[in-house]
């Protein structure tokens, strides 16, 4: 693959283009996950891309596989794939262009450092009767739970029908508790003070 200009480069048999012009490949991060995009200027028996993701940029692993949409073309294309297993912390990606008679080159590396956003406020922090849980996820498999400092399960609401969740704690001993939420693959720990 060759960026920004087409290339020729020189074979026994004469001249020969390469075979995918990739002119812009990016990371974007969504509420969904990581947004991939690339562009190419032209396609010459292209297979396809392999979309590769790594934590620390030299170890990358196949995430998916995006089929070339007409295999040989003069005429811009545009690709995109969003990895919704991103991790927080940052994010390596490239991409492995793969010919017809599998031969294959890769991409330019991009980076992407992901923060994940809090998946629930709790207040007040000193409770005396109740404590209120607002959920930031509209996830439908979401866990609140409250437990003691020694990690002894006290309460537990599944999947709330509400963003916001009023729990009781007024039957709480005086002291420490932490609430987890777990919504999805993302989990959170907040701690409160019952007085």
């Amino acid at each position: 693959m060759c960026y920004e200009e087409y290339m020729l480069y020189a074979t026994t048999q004469g001249i020969v283009s390469l075979p995918v012009e990739l002119v812009s490949f990016k990371a974007q991060s969504t509420k969904e996950g990581v947004q991939l995009s690339w562009k190419t200027a032209s396609e010459l028996d292209n297979r396809g891309f392999e979309v590769e993701a790594s934590a620390d940029g030299k170890n990358f692993r196949k995430v998916a596989f995006v089929e070339s949409k007409v295999g040989t073309t003069s005429l811009t294309q545009h690709y995109s794939f969003l990895d919704t297993r991103a991790v927080a912390g940052a994010n390596y990606y490239r991409l492995k262009q793969i010919d017809f008679d599998g031969a294959f080159e890769y991409s330019k590396t991009v980076a992407i450092n992901i923060t994940l956003a809090s998946a629930a406020t709790v207040y007040p922090t000193l409770a005396t009767t109740d404590i209120t849980v607002r959920l930031a996820s509209t996830d439908d498999q979401v866990t609140i739970a409250v437990a003691d400092m020694a990690g002894k399960q006290l309460l537990a609401v599944q999947n709330p029908a509400d963003r916001q969740v009023v729990l009781p704690v007024q039957q709480l001993q005086q002291g420490v508790y932490f609430v987890t939420v777990t919504s999805g693959t993302q989990k959170e720990v907040i701690r409160f003070v019952k007085r």
